[in-house]
C-alpha cells in the first residue's frame, strides 16, 4: 500500500467514525489495518442500537430516521475523501452495497426515490463533514499515526461521548 493508499482510507474511516458520532449513531473503534475483508474499518452498530441510544438522550424517532443516518454514516467515508481529499474514492462498493440493502428497507422506496433520497442524504452528509472537518482530521492523523482507535479514543478525539453502547 503507498502512503497515499493509506491517507485516503485514513481519511475515508475518519469520516464514518466521525459522522456516526455527530448524528448519534453509537460507534466502536475505527482502524486502517487490513484484514481479509478490507483496508480498514469502522465500527458503527445496528439500527436498534442506535433507536435505543437515542431514546436514551430524550430523541424519539422513527425506524426511518434510524436508517438514514445509518446510511449517512456509511456515506460519509467516500464523501470525505471527496470533499476533503479531492479524489474518487475506489474501495467504497461494499459501502455502496450496505446503503443499497439499507435503502430497500425505507417504506417506499422505489428505484426513482432512492435514487432522490442518496443525493439529498449525501447533500446532508458533505454538509456534516464540512462542518466536523477539523474532528475528521485529528481522527484521520491519529489513525495514520497509530494504526487502530478504540471506540473511546475516537470519542475523545470527535468532542463526543456516547450514552450506551
Amino acid at each position: 500500500m503507498t502512503a497515499g493508499e493509506r491517507h485516503a482510507i485514513a481519511y475515508h474511516e475518519a469520516g464514518h467514525a466521525v459522522i456516526a458520532r455527530v448524528l448519534g449513531v453509537p460507534a466502536g473503534h475505527v482502524t486502517i489495518a487490513a484484514d481479509d475483508d478490507s483496508a480498514g474499518h469502522s465500527i458503527t452498530y445496528d439500527h436498534f442500537a442506535a433507536m435505543r441510544s437515542w431514546e436514551s438522550r430524550g430523541k424519539f424517532r422513527d425506524m426511518t430516521s434510524v436508517v438514514r443516518a445509518r446510511i449517512m454514516t456509511i456515506m460519509a467515508g467516500a464523501e470525505t475523501e471527496i470533499a476533503m481529499l479531492d479524489s474518487t474514492p475506489e474501495g467504497d462498493g461494499d459501502d455502496r452495497y450496505q446503503i443499497s440493502l439499507m435503502m430497500e428497507e425505507l417504506p417506499g422506496i422505489d428505484a426513482r426515490a432512492a435514487s432522490l433520497l442518496d443525493g439529498r442524504l449525501r447533500a446532508k452528509t458533505r454538509f456534516l463533514i464540512a462542518r466536523h472537518r477539523a474532528a475528521i482530521e485529528r481522527v484521520a492523523a491519529a489513525l495514520l499515526s497509530e494504526g487502530t482507535l478504540s471506540s473511546e479514543k475516537a470519542d475523545e478525539l470527535v468532542g463526543y461521548r456516547q450514552m450506551e453502547r
